[in-house]
């Protein structure tokens, strides 16, 4: 069975309650959830909250998505419970601020996957994508593994770093764009992401609200000073954050 666990929090450092901001209709992580829902090859798809997180909880609850909840900073051992939990095989890995994920990349990941039995297979081992269309799935195998053998704080937050930087442990594959722009930002981190995402939503989303990337850069390329909102800013910023914890 093939789950996707998509990990929120409400309480964030840089944009406090960012996955709970409105873009047209829905909030962000509506958008998320939706989108990741479309995609053939997932069988379910569950939304993996910290404990006491009471304001996404009741969220999830008012609009009938499916959660659990689990530990608040060791998000391997709350992606290995919700893996056990829904007795899954594989799991997909999406972060809860890509409010325009996309469902055929998922898919196209997925099936690399299975095709090739790779332990992980992900399209963000290196920069070919824009950032907020990052997909990783892994087998259940090489996630009990990793969260029985890792112990840096930066590979229990961001679940999949251990498996990325050990190649001789675990078989991995990226799939790499073909012709994407990879310096579009549709994740949402800062203030200056939300307004980029809402006009983009603001142009697209009445038109049409499954809207892909096509869409996005018919829009960018008609209206090319949306990509200075938010530019400014590097990428991977909190990984790179918490290899710095770890050397202190």
């Amino acid at each position: 069975m093939i789950l996707a666990i998509i990990q929120a929090r409400s309480k964030n450092k840089r944009l406090p309650g960012k996955v709970l901001m409105k873009l047209g209709d829905k909030t962000v992580l509506q958008h998320c959830y939706e989108r990741v829902k479309k995609a053939m090859f997932v069988n379910n798809v569950v939304i993996a909250i910290p404990f006491n997180d009471d304001r996404l909880k009741k969220h999830c609850i008012l609009t009938g998505m499916e959660y659990y909840e689990g530990s608040e900073t060791d998000l391997l051992n709350r992606y290995l419970y919700g893996a056990r939990l829904f007795n899954a095989s594989h799991i997909v890995r999406i972060t809860s601020d890509c409010p325009c994920i996309e469902p055929i990349l998922i898919d196209l990941v997925i099936k690399r996957h299975l095709g090739n039995n790779n332990d992980i297979t992900t399209n963000a081992l290196t920069d070919t994508f824009p950032d907020g269309l990052d997909v990783a799935i892994m087998s259940r195998g090489a996630l009990e593994r990793a969260h029985r053998e890792a112990f840096k704080k930066s590979d229990r937050e961001h679940v999949v770093t251990y498996l990325y930087n050990n190649d001789s442990l675990f078989q991995i594959e990226e799939v790499k764009s073909m012709g994407y722009h990879k310096d579009i930002r549709l994740t949402i981190d800062y203030k200056k992401d939300y307004n980029f995402l809402k006009k983009l939503f603001n142009g697209l989303y009445k038109e049409k609200q499954d809207f892909d990337i096509t869409d996005i850069y018919r829009y960018l390329e008609k209206n090319p000073k949306l990509l200075k909102i938010n530019n400014c800013y590097k990428r991977n910023e909190g990984y790179q954050k918490s290899l710095e914890e770890d050397n202190v």
